[in-house]
């Protein structure tokens, strides 16, 4: 019979409130995991859930939950940047993921297996994205960025207004490898959307609409067209069974650091549109 992984399921200072228990689909997950997963009550060698939409003391969460002895950690939609207490997070050990609505793992996987080869690399990525930076959808679309060119850090060039009647605003990013990122943004208040293109010998657009129920990524090459959907599975299960098996995988990337930089890199862009 294989270990049951205790998993608890907690909260950020500030976390609850209108929306109400914003985590009870990892409750449910846990459920639907009755082989490899159970309820606990305290966080050590367990899997901890963490609930980041607050105004923040999410980061100060992830490093108690790891000095209580995690196994790993789980943040879910951290939609505001934290300097918390990133310095003194423990290096190596409990592996922390990151739960992003509009960056779905499995997708994800696919888009760095196609970028991944010699020759496959983008010359250049295209990135549309529509919404709100509270819906996450802003730091996904950074975050897309970063996985088309390569996985490095992004650099923010110039922040300019599209056109003076509108709230749309063009950013030119570059990545460490010194490729070019043509970013558009529109705040809207409507349902959020994003749309990025990494145009090269092989082509990769993804897209991704909260409001029509679409998440798929289609590569094109000389061998021809392959789509690919997100998978059935829901979010909060797919997030807790990666948690489950990420000790086990030692090639897994720092989502932290990740996550911090790209919440970073959105932070500076809405600065930006502020005074633009």
């Amino acid at each position: 019979m294989s270990l049951r992984i205790p998993v608890l399921v907690s909260s950020a200072p500030g976390a609850r409130g209108a929306d109400g228990d914003r985590l009870a689909p990892y409750r449910v997950a846990v459920a639907e995991l009755p082989l490899s997963a159970k309820l606990a009550s305290s966080a050590t060698g367990a899997v901890v859930v963490i609930d980041a939409r607050g105004s923040g003391g999410w980061l100060c969460a992830v490093e108690a939950a790891l000095a209580d002895g995690a196994r790993g950690v789980v943040v879910d939609e951290a939609v505001v940047p934290d300097a918390g207490c990133r310095d003194r997070l423990p290096a190596g050990g409990a592996h922390v993921l990151a739960a992003r609505r509009f960056l779905p793992r499995d997708l994800v996987e696919v888009a760095r297996a196609i970028v991944a080869p010699t020759g496959a690399e983008a010359v250049l990525v295209t990135v549309e994205v529509s919404g709100p930076s509270s819906s996450g959808v802003l730091r996904d679309a950074l975050g897309w960025a970063r996985v088309l060119t390569g996985g490095g850090e992004l650099g923010l060039g110039s922040v300019f207004p599209e056109n003076e009647s509108g709230p749309t605003v063009s950013l030119l990013l570059e990545s460490h490898d010194g490729i070019p990122v043509l970013f558009s943004w529109a705040p809207d208040a409507g349902a959020p959307w994003l749309r990025v293109s990494a145009l090269g010998a092989v082509e990769v657009e993804v897209a991704i609409d909260a409001g029509a129920g679409v998440a798929r990524l289609t590569s094109r090459s000389a061998e021809g067209e392959r789509g690919v959907r997100k998978a059935f599975e829901g979010g909060a299960r797919r997030e807790l069974r990666c948690a489950i098996e990420a000790p086990c995988a030692s090639d897994s990337p720092d989502e932290l650091s990740c996550l911090l930089e790209d919440l970073e890199l959105s932070r500076r862009i809405e600065h930006g549109c502020a005074w633009a």
